[in-house]
């Protein structure tokens, strides 16, 4: 992006401004008074004469009166003739600042997605530091989210059916709406919170994958309504005040991402007093700020590269079966029969809990909830601690995310050792087997099957090691900032005359830290999958759809062309990110791809790692899981 050069308004006000300072200066020199300060700072005071040294005063004349009323005309002139100046004076100070103020938001707001929405929620706000134009943006989307959330519950207490894929829309309109809600008051506390976090630049980063999944939920929200048939273009959730909401997200998601390119954070949060007028700023405060904003680019890495005292291997903590502190059997061995009776009596607050599920197939679905943080599960191995549900969207009525045998919405899970699965069938449509929507999850050695929408990597930071995912359509999908390491994906059979999509990223803004990135994987068929069933390694679900391939294995079942456009929308390629680097195997000629995919560089791939992409380093050492740092 070019940089934008200044218009020379702000220097030639504060030369300005530098005269007027000079002259009061001057004026102040040649009338002093004697300094006898009393110990408040700046605070002069005028000599009072001895007792001693007084006389009695004096019978006034007549011409000593007129002079005396002289004296007052003229003094009382002098100080309401100064007042005047000085508030036009003040006045003239005030609208100047106002207009550098407004230039300021200007700039800032130009490089944004929606530079008219920006001014206008900037307008008015105090702007000396970057602080401010990102708690204004924040808090006006909390009020935006706050109205739309309230049309939902009205919408869905005045519906008339209480069940059905509608009724179970709103439903899940309200949840994730109050998720976004969320996410964003997280973003605001620990943004406010900033400088006090030793790790800034870390702390950045989180901020930014909490304000992408505030966005990605009222996404979530908007796309049930309108594939569902439950917004029209006139009802109270209408598409003026969820276009305004995703907007102010999008926009608070790009000031936020500036943040990480400053290089000097100890001046990020300057005292509270204000700049003489157009006072240039001092380095790494609003002006470096600015600067930043200009020179931004869209893909920005979340962290540094991984400390050097990790191997290229990776590393492996906690290999051997941790001592359970809950015991799931179905023969009653253990201390609970079902899995979710061990998950709700976990405690809650944050304390690794351990909960070992035993060989046997459970035929349950399976909540955890954000209160129930770094929780780890694990079985006897894939195939043997099996975990089964067979809802769907066409089958049950219900929404997407309602059909997953398994959700997980707590941060820092560990899932080890098992198989999720969703056995609707091809006929059931979207039907999720393993919901993930929790920052900071890993999943080591779990199979998850299904068929379309196997496995909704939803929002925030995963990690799949060594995992194997079945399905049909689209069967990885979402907006989480998602790495799968040596991971296994197999497409099987679907309807007949279908298409088989591995991926379908959701990512809607260009400012969004989200993708999928597939490092040393095996992308190929379940058996079965016959030639007449055309695969893809991916179709760009949303506007700016994130997914690469690297250092992987691709099968000859992977189509030539590779990707596939969203149901043959010719634009909905343009602006998406499909990428490969250094892929292997019969399906790995790039020959024929389709031309708005690309082969990349290292420096490119390696954007993209565990380190770089998911911040690994800052958590995954403390997990049970297997990782490589760097390709």
């Amino acid at each position: 992006m070019g940089r934008m050069e200044g218009d020379g308004g702000g220097e030639r006000l504060w030369r300005k401004a530098r005269s007027v300072v000079s002259a009061l200066g001057a004026f102040k020199r040649s009338h002093k008074k004697v300094d006898l300060s009393d110990g408040d700072a700046g605070r002069t005071l005028t000599p009072m004469m001895p007792l001693s040294n007084m006389t009695p005063p004096r019978k006034a004349s007549k011409k000593g009166c007129i002079a005396l009323s002289a004296c007052m005309v003229f003094i009382v002139l002098v100080v309401v003739t100064g007042t005047v100046i000085g508030v036009t004076v003040s006045k003239q100070f005030k609208s100047r600042d106002e207009v550098d103020n407004a230039n300021s938001v200007s700039s800032i707001c130009r490089r944004t997605l929606y530079p008219e929405v920006c001014n206008s929620t900037l307008a008015g706000t105090d702007t000396s530091s970057p602080q401010m134009y990102i708690e204004a943006t924040m808090k006006a989307a909390m009020v935006a989210i706050s109205k739309s959330l309230q049309a939902v519950e009205d919408l869905q207490l005045s519906s008339p059916k209480k069940t059905g894929i509608q009724y179970s829309t709103l439903k899940m309109c309200k949840d994730v709406l109050a998720d976004s809600l969320e996410q964003v008051n997280s973003s605001l506390s620990r943004f406010v919170e900033l400088k006090h976090y030793s790790s800034l630049k870390s702390e950045v980063g989180n901020i930014q994958q909490y304000m992408a999944a505030a966005l990605t939920y009222q996404d979530t929200c908007m796309t049930g309504v309108q594939d569902f048939g439950v917004w029209d273009g006139s009802d109270q959730l209408n598409g003026t005040q969820a276009t305004h909401v995703a907007q102010l997200l999008s926009n608070g998601l790009s000031l936020v991402n500036s943040l990480s390119r400053l290089t000097d954070f100890s001046k990020l949060f300057p005292s509270k007093s204000r700049r003489l007028l157009a006072q240039p700023s001092p380095p790494g405060s609003s002006s470096d700020f600015t600067h930043a904003l200009i020179e931004m680019e869209d893909d920005i890495s979340l962290g540094p590269e991984f400390p050097r005292w990790l191997s290229r291997e990776g590393r492996r903590l906690l290999q051997e079966k941790p001592t359970p502190n809950a015991v799931v059997a179905q023969d009653g061995t253990g201390q609970y029969q079902s899995i979710q009776a061990a998950v709700n009596a976990a405690p809650s607050g944050g304390t690794r809990w351990v909960i070992y599920v035993k060989k046997a197939v459970y035929n349950e679905y399976i909540s955890i909830p954000k209160d129930k943080k770094n929780l780890m599960m694990y079985g006897d191995g894939p195939g043997q601690t099996v975990i089964t549900g067979s809802r769907s969207v066409k089958g049950s009525g219900l929404s997407t995310m309602y059909t997953a045998t398994f959700e997980i919405r707590a941060p820092g899970t560990i899932l080890r050792d098992l198989t999720i699965q969703n056995t609707a069938g091809p006929v059931g449509e979207q039907a999720v087997a393993l919901r993930a929507a929790g920052d900071q999850q890993a999943y080591a050695n779990v199979f998850l099957e299904g068929y379309q929408d196997t496995l909704y990597a939803h929002t925030l930071r995963q990690f799949y090691s060594q995992c194997s995912i079945y399905g049909t359509i689209d069967f990885i999908f979402g907006n989480a900032a998602a790495v799968f390491q040596s991971c296994n994906l197999f497409a099987r059979p679907g309807m007949a005359s279908s298409q088989n999509i591995y991926t379908a990223s959701g990512r809607t803004d260009p400012s969004e830290n989200t993708g999928f990135s597939f490092l040393s994987c095996t992308v190929g068929a379940a058996p079965g999958l016959a030639d007449s069933f055309p695969t893809y390694l991916g179709r760009p679900w949303k506007a700016y759809s994130r997914t690469l391939f690297i250092k992987s294995s691709l099968a000859a079942c992977v189509n030539p062309e590779g990707w596939l456009l969203w149901n043959n929308d010719p634009n909905s390629g343009n602006s998406v990110t499909y990428a490969e680097y250094q892929n292997s195997g019969p399906g790995a000629d790039t020959a024929r791809r389709v031309s708005w995919s690309k082969q990349i560089s290292i420096a490119e791939a390696s954007k993209f790692t565990v380190s770089s992409f998911i911040a690994g380093q800052e958590w995954l050492p403390a997990t049970s899981i297997t990782y490589s740092a760097t390709l």
